[in-house]
């Protein structure tokens, strides 16, 4: 029974298997349900499945962070790169000056989407930003490019 539940993404996927860092995503999606885990299993498949409608980045789901050769994650990890040096170009070029990796924290980062390194509050609301992110038809046009400022 428990071992089952365990493995029954990468029996259901056996191309991705199991990595470091679905754990967090699984973990996460079990608090938000209430603990219904075959809804949990179908909402994580359902997140590494999406095809985003968002023209702007071409993501398949995070499948991609899990495959062999991580190709996913290292899309991601550059975005979000790229994304740093527009909007705070001073830290991005502070940790490049003291020779910081990216993988040393970025990883966890993105690989756990964020999880790892944020509380509850802030992960819920960013989740929140991802899923009106990714499932609307045109995301640009009722969000701009901008996280929602605080309510």
């Amino acid at each position: 029974g428990d071992v089952y539940k365990r493995q029954a993404y990468a029996l259901y996927n056996p191309n991705v298997g199991y990595c470091q860092g679905m754990n967090f995503m699984v973990g996460f999606l079990m608090i938000l349900s209430g603990y219904r885990e075959e809804e949990v299993f179908w909402v994580f498949v359902a997140l590494t499945k999406y095809k985003t409608a968002n023209d702007q980045i071409q993501m398949n789901g995070i499948e991609g962070f899990y495959m062999d050769g991580f190709p996913g994650l290292l899309v991601a990890m550059r975005l979000f790169k790229e994304a740093m040096a527009i909007c705070t170009p001073e830290i991005k070029n502070r940790l490049d000056d003291v020779g910081f990796p990216d993988e040393l924290w970025l990883l966890k980062w993105i690989s756990t989407l964020f999880l790892y390194s944020l509380p509850m509050s802030m992960c819920i609301r960013l989740w929140d930003y991802f899923c009106l992110l990714y499932t609307s038809p045109s995301p640009r046009d009722q969000r701009g490019s901008r996280m929602p400022s605080s309510a």
